[in-house]
Order: structure tokens, then C-alpha cells, then sequence
């Protein structure tokens, strides 16, 4: 058996110390590499006016515009229509000021397509059919005017 002695210890801690306190060698710092410049991420048409694509952006939001103008022109139109065949529908007081605001704009609207379709009534409830195939037809014409001024202003045709 090994007999504990404290000198041991005393030199072991020692040795310890010594080879952690040594010196560290350094090495010289090397230079840091050149970076070389990097050409410009776009590169430019020089067959193209630098203006085009600006303008054809703008021309591109300007119909979007016109888009959402018409959609919402449609739109109230076509609500406006739908609240008149409901108010038909439940058989809403005509002498009512709601009621004759709603019937006189909407007349114009609807009576192009009187005639055309039956209008069946229940008692004091009316369902009026031309009013819904009023609703079809502006909602076509809508997504048709929508669709034309995408194609001529928006989409871009594909080059070859």
C-alpha cells in the first residue's frame, strides 16, 4: 500500500502549475485574403429603354385599379338587386321609404330583363326572376370587362 506523504501532493501540484502557466507560442497572424469585387446581381437589357419596366408597372397598377373600381361598381350594383328581391320576396311595404329607394334605383337595372322570365307571386310575396338573371348578366359582363383589361394591360405576352 501506498502511504499518503504531503510532499507528493506539494509536487504534483507544482508540476501542474508549471505546465499551465507555460507560455503559449503564437504563431504570426496571417494577412487576410483580398476579396475581389463582385459584379453587379442584375444585369441590364441594353436592347430595352431603362424606363420601360417602370412604366409598364405603372400602366399594370393603374389597371388593377380600373379592376377593383369596376368590381366594386358591379358589385353594388349587383347587392343593390339582390335587396330588392328580397324585399320582394318577404313582401316588403312598396310605400315604405327603404323600399321605394331600393325600387327606384334598381328599376332601371332590372327592367331590361322584365319580360324575358315569369314572375311569380305568392299572396303580397313576389319572386321576381328577372331580378336574379339581372344579377347573372352584370356579374358576367363584371368578370368579362375584368378579364379584357388584364389581357390588354397586364398580363405580358410571352416573347420568343
Amino acid at each position: 500500500m501506498a502511504r499518503y506523504s504531503p510532499q507528493s501532493d506539494d509536487d504534483a501540484r507544482r508540476e501542474a502549475e508549471t505546465r499551465l502557466y507555460q507560455p503559449v507560442q503564437q504563431t504570426p497572424a496571417e494577412e487576410p485574403a483580398q476579396i475581389e469585387a463582385m459584379p453587379p446581381a442584375y444585369t441590364t437589357n441594353v436592347n430595352v429603354m431603362p424606363d420601360a419596366r417602370r412604366s409598364a408597372d405603372q400602366r399594370a397598377l393603374a389597371a388593377a385599379r380600373c379592376n377593383a373600381v369596376l368590381m366594386w361598381l358591379f358589385g353594388l350594383v349587383e347587392g343593390l338587386i339582390a335587396v330588392r328581391f328580397i324585399l320582394k320576396a318577404v313582401g316588403a311595404n312598396a310605400s315604405a321609404a327603404f323600399a321605394t329607394l331600393i325600387y327606384g334605383v334598381t328599376g332601371p337595372l332590372v327592367g331590361p330583363f322584365f319580360g324575358v322570365l315569369a314572375t311569380p307571386s305568392f299572396g303580397p310575396s313576389v319572386i321576381e326572376l328577372p331580378a336574379l338573371l339581372a344579377i347573372l348578366i352584370y356579374f358576367l359582363i363584371s368578370m368579362l370587362l375584368t378579364r379584357l383589361i388584364r389581357i390588354l394591360f397586364i398580363d405580358q405576352p410571352q416573347l420568343r
